[in-house]
């Protein structure tokens, strides 16, 4: 069996400078060890951080590989500083034959299967937050709900509840103020729908299917988690099914676990109660229900942990809004551990089609779910429930959060997380911090429909399809312009360059060989 040498997976680690890497180009030798199967597996320790200067390797590169390298702003310190970085990666080469073309430009058409609208909600929670903030409000506790309470007492089967304020166009943020009735109970929700729907055209027997597979995921949110308050008194959450415009499937209000009389100060109504809102389309007889369930019940176990994140920091008097890149991956995570990985899968494909222009750390509605999620795997891949539990548990809501769940400075794990995506599933090192086996089982197995992430298969088909072959390959480099902090540009090489120049502030280039 021939023999196939892996050049060492190189680090290039610049700050405020330039460096030159020498990559020797020849051929297999013979004279190197080999593997079993024909490559040599990278130890920990071959992993080698040139934080400046430059270094040359002596290792020949295998035959026939191919030079990947994934590149990222990483600040000092974590931050949402808005101002962007240029940073470039060229590749130079003495060959005559070969003429220097401009700088490939990796920007990305801003797309989201999950639209603008579901944004707006985003943005309407963002404004509320602040509010709440600057008017120092403070949430409703268990001690003293009996003051606060709109929803009627006694539920049962038929009650009318009036004055239930709800936002059916998130694009304009205003409330209503209708009548819905009961219409189910469970062991732990109220359904209740707006009764500007006509009830003969909605098939209630939905309802079922919905009590059994939320009730799963409910009992998992509070062992990885923790429980939601009871500010209104009543034991159970609320589904309250009212017509909402645009795709948005559901949500959690955060004005809801304040007083009305302290809100409505501020031009914002409060049901003062555990309440989410559903898209009551999908109680539609006209609607496929089959075709749409494993998205609805996921959607209201994520939005179920925003309540119970929200409840469970409240309680210990920390700040209960922690950053959305935090909230919305934690919640994404849900998808998974409850056993709805698939609903998540097209939004990592999103992220890496058209998202790669926002950043992870990101407490604005511009974030990617897929980022946060495929993050947030990663994390929950690296410290499972325990790290999970300090994250939720700590006092900070940014950052911070991270480090205090993983032990690490954020930087570092982000480092690891970059390193994880170029290099798994390739064969080039057994290091399991970058060689994740759930990330790696092939489409169509049994073991990829747990998890429902193929990296290495995945960056494979983009760039083989066009036109995501120019976003993901380049042949001299590329001038990374006005590049926001935590954004990465994964790259394949199609010439193998001799020499591999970085340039940027506080920019960290990971380039491995396959």
């Amino acid at each position: 069996m021939k023999k196939i040498i892996f050049i060492p997976f190189i680090i290039l680690s610049f700050i405020g400078c330039s460096s030159d890497l020498t990559i020797k180009q020849s051929t297999n030798n013979g004279n190197s060890s080999s593997s079993n199967n024909g490559s040599v597996q990278l130890p920990t320790e071959s992993i080698i951080d040139i934080s400046s200067g430059s270094v040359a390797s002596d290792t020949p590169a295998p035959e026939n590989a191919s030079l990947y390298t994934i590149s990222s702003h990483i600040p000092q310190t974590p931050t949402y500083d808005t101002n962007t970085v240029n940073y470039s990666l060229t590749g130079i080469y003495n060959s005559p034959n070969v003429s220097m073309k401009a700088f490939i430009e990796n920007s990305a058409v801003n797309k989201n299967i999950n639209n603008d609208t579901m944004r707006y909600i985003i943005k309407q929670q963002i404004d509320f937050n602040n509010t709440a903030k600057a008017n120092n409000y403070k949430p409703i506790t268990e001690n003293d709900n009996i003051n606060y309470k709109t929803v009627p007492s006694n539920i049962q089967i038929d009650t009318k509840w009036k004055n239930v304020y709800v936002i059916n166009d998130p694009a304009t943020q205003v409330q209503t103020a209708v009548t819905a009735t009961c219409i189910d109970i469970s062991n732990n929700v109220y359904f209740f729908i707006d009764d500007r729907i006509d009830r003969s055209q909605i098939d209630t027997t939905r309802l079922n299917d919905i009590k059994t597979e939320f009730e799963k995921g409910y009992l998992l949110v509070h062992e990885k988690c923790g429980s939601e308050s009871d500010i209104d008194n009543n034991g159970k959450i609320i589904f309250l099914f009212t017509p909402i415009s645009g795709n948005v499937l559901g949500f959690f209000y955060t004005a809801d676990k304040y007083a009305n009389n302290m809100t409505i100060q501020s031009g914002i109504y409060s049901n003062e109660s555990e309440i989410m809102y559903i898209n009551s389309s999908f109680l539609l007889k006209t609607t496929d229900f089959q075709a749409n369930k494993r998205l609805l019940i996921s959607t209201l176990i994520h939005e179920f942990h925003h309540m119970a994140l929200f409840d469970v920091r409240s309680r210990q008097g920390y700040d209960a809004f922690m950053d959305y890149f935090v909230n919305e991956g934690l919640s994404t995570l849900t998808a998974y551990y409850t056993g709805y990985a698939d609903v998540m899968r097209d939004y990592v494909l999103n992220f890496f089609a058209y998202e790669m222009d926002r950043p992870l750390v990101n407490n604005t509605q511009n974030l990617s779910y897929g980022y946060s999620y495929l993050f947030m795997r990663y994390f929950y891949y690296r410290f499972g429930d325990a790290g999970l539990q300090k994250l939720i548990n700590s006092p900070y809501t940014d950052y911070r959060a991270i480090e205090a769940g993983s032990g690490m400075a954020f930087n570092d794990l982000y480092k690891d997380f970059l390193k994880m995506v170029l290099v798994t599933g390739r064969n080039v090192t057994t290091d399991a911090r970058y060689n994740v086996d759930e990330f790696n089982h092939k489409e169509g197995t049994a073991e990829y429909e747990k998890s429902y992430i193929s990296l290495a298969e995945m960056m494979d088909i983009f760039i083989a399809t066009p036109p995501f072959d120019e976003t993901f390959t380049t042949t001299y480099g590329y001038d990374a312009k006005n590049v926001p902090p935590y954004t990465f540009q994964y790259k394949k090489w199609l010439t193998m360059p001799e020499t591999i120049k970085l340039q940027g502030t506080y920019t960290n280039t990971f380039y491995t060989l396959f």
